[in-house]
């Protein structure tokens, strides 16, 4: 690094910055570690890293692929002891990333069951169950408990969603996208 430092140095003289070469070592990190950077993955990667630190595109890439992470968290929690497939995987991080770049209103309901934790994005509603499950025996509610009691609930909400949303979203679609158990 010594003979290139001096031959920074040496430009910076021929470009009347000498008074500033203290100032640019203490400000500017060379960056040695990424050879030729032809076009290849390595120097995707580098440009993709540091776009994702570039103030007008952080953001927009992150809210592209965070629902990803939410997604994922799920999956695994509700597979706890499976193996998640690579295809399952790589659908679900195809359709969450699709879903984060979509800008249609969404419901977001969360159904707590084995245990009660909060996902990205937010609940619009929510329905607390995990008391009427027991995760150590894997025990679920009794059909008296889910017909007299958390079917109800879900009906209850759904009312509610179609009340405060003026849109359509059937028991059906909740029940299949939040209660797998009960299939």
């Amino acid at each position: 690094m010594a003979p290139t430092k001096e031959d920074v140095d040496e430009r910076l003289r021929k470009a009347g910055l000498e008074d500033y070469i203290d100032f640019i070592h203490a400000k500017v990190l060379f960056e040695i570690d990424y050879g030729d950077m032809h076009h290849d993955d390595r120097a995707i990667n580098q440009f993709i890293g540091h776009l994702l630190q570039h103030p007008e595109y952080a953001n927009k890439l992150r809210a592209m692929v965070q629902p990803a992470f939410a997604e994922m968290m799920r999956a695994i929690a509700a597979k706890k002891g499976v193996t998640l497939s690579r295809a399952e995987i790589e659908e679900l991080l195809r359709t969450a990333v699709a879903a984060g770049i979509a800008n249609e209103k969404k419901v977001t309901f969360w159904l707590q069951n084995w245990t009660s934790e909060i996902f990205d994005p937010p609940a619009d509603y929510a329905l607390e169950w995990s008391a009427q499950f027991d995760r150590p025996t894997r025990k679920v509610p009794s059909p008296e408990t889910l017909n007299e009691d958390l079917i109800p609930q879900l009906e209850v909400t759904q009312k509610k969603i179609l009340k405060d949303r003026c849109s359509t979203v059937s028991l059906g679609a909740l029940l299949g996208k939040t209660a797998p158990w009960l299939g």
